[in-house]
Order: structure tokens, then sequence, then C-alpha cells
């Protein structure tokens, strides 16, 4: 029962950390150019889902973490990339 709860727990840590720096730079990629941005968000979205589907093979929950993970960070990286091109249409 141990070991199963530390590899839950290694595997969402990773998970997020893994998923926050992909996001940090889909940002910077997204600034740069938002055609490139759309078109790399979309390739991580098509290679996240295998990932997802071995989640969901091993344990519902260990999906539905990464399901959340994927769900919460990418609505922070949209939030903070629509705060930011506010802010850089209002400044000029």
């Amino acid at each position: 029962m141990d070991s199963t709860i530390l590899l839950h727990a290694l595997v969402f840590i990773g998970q997020i950390v893994g998923v926050s720096l992909f996001m940090g730079i889909i940002s910077s990629i997204y600034m740069k150019n938002p055609k490139k941005g759309i078109i790399f968000v979309i390739l991580y979205i098509l290679l996240m889902i295998y990932p997802l589907y071995l989640g969901f093979n091993y344990s519902v929950v260990m999906g539905v973490a990464m399901l959340c993970i994927y769900i919460i960070l990418g609505l922070t990286l949209f939030f903070y990339i629509k705060k930011k091109r506010y802010k850089e249409k209002t400044a000029i």
C-alpha cells in the first residue's frame, strides 16, 4: 500500500514540474509569435493524450489527477497570456 502512495505522489509531482516547465516554454513562444504558439500547444495536447491514457489505465485516481493538472495549469497559462496581451495593448 505504501509503495503505491509513493508512486502516485512521485508521478503527481513529476507531472506538475513537467507541465509547469512546458507551460513556461509555451508562454514565451506564444508571446513572440502567436501562430507558432498555437501550433506548439496543439502538438503538446496531442503528445499528452498517450500519457493520460496510461494514467487512466494504471488507476482512475492517477488519470483524474493528471487531467486536473493539465486543466488547472492550462487555465492559468491562458489567463496569464490574456492579461499580458491586455497590458501590451493598453501600454501602446
